[in-house]
């Protein structure tokens, strides 16, 4: 799992793509830009994506918080929780 919090829909979405392909995870589904199958704009102003590695599917959607970076919670075979973050958004470049 990934959750992102960025100023805006271009950075967290450059974010998204960056994390998820230096970590080889699958891409699926972008939720929250679209109404009823209507494209909309992204949201104006800070967001978060929230991405889950098993579909590859994210959400995105406003965010009137002030964390910025991502939150990153791997799931390892031994069963252990662990989240780290808020980790800067471009630590993979």
């Amino acid at each position: 799992m990934l959750g992102i919090c960025a100023a805006s829909a271009e950075e967290g979405l450059a974010a998204l793509k960056t994390w998820t392909a230096e970590l080889g995870l699958p891409k699926g589904k972008l939720h929250g830009m679209d109404k009823d199958g209507i494209p909309v704009d992204p949201p104006k102003g800070a967001v978060f994506i929230k991405y889950n590695s098993l579909s590859g599917d994210a959400y995105i959607s406003g965010y009137g918080g002030t964390f910025r970076g991502v939150l990153f919670t791997p799931e390892l075979d031994d069963g252990a929780f662990r989240q780290y973050g808020y980790l800067p958004l471009d630590v993979l470049l």
